[in-house]
């Protein structure tokens, strides 16, 4: 079983994935467009460990209501990001066509200061409503508390 905190350091390993956005929103040669790119093929790592993070901060009634959310979103994002991206890029496309990459740079920043949020906040999300604990064993509660 995964720790907390190897989910969290995989979780901050991908937080720094807005900084490739935004090297490849400014890259000049094809080298440093593939490069970027590479970087970027990281951020699958985020959904695994996110998912991992937000089953420790729920009740285990809850845990498939979340996941539930969280495909229904995933599932409506192309019907709304793909005609966001292409008026961003026909609008730009004259004057700055790489600035889709900053736009998804700002928008993986909200997403890696929401896991921060969610983690930094994890000890008030280990007891339900009622002030039971979570399913979470002693030695992560021991450390969650320190």
């Amino acid at each position: 079983m995964v720790s907390c905190t190897t989910t969290w350091f995989i979780v901050q390993i991908t937080d720094f994935l807005p900084i490739a956005d935004l090297l490849t929103a400014f890259t000049t040669t094809l080298l440093q467009f593939y490069l970027a790119s590479g970087i970027k093929m990281l951020w699958i790592l985020q959904f695994s460990a996110s998912r991992a993070l937000l089953t420790k901060c729920a009740d285990e009634d809850e845990v498939g209501k979340i996941f539930s959310v969280i495909a229904f979103l995933a599932a409506l994002m192309p019907i709304l990001g793909n005609p966001m991206y292409r008026a961003l890029y026909n609008a730009t496309i004259d004057t700055f066509p790489s600035a889709y990459f900053l736009f998804s740079a700002s928008i993986v920043s909200v997403i890696c200061f929401a896991c921060f949020f969610v983690y930094t906040r994890r000890r008030e999300m280990l007891f339900d409503r009622r002030g039971a604990r979570i399913n979470v064993r002693e030695e992560e509660l021991r450390r969650v508390k320190e």
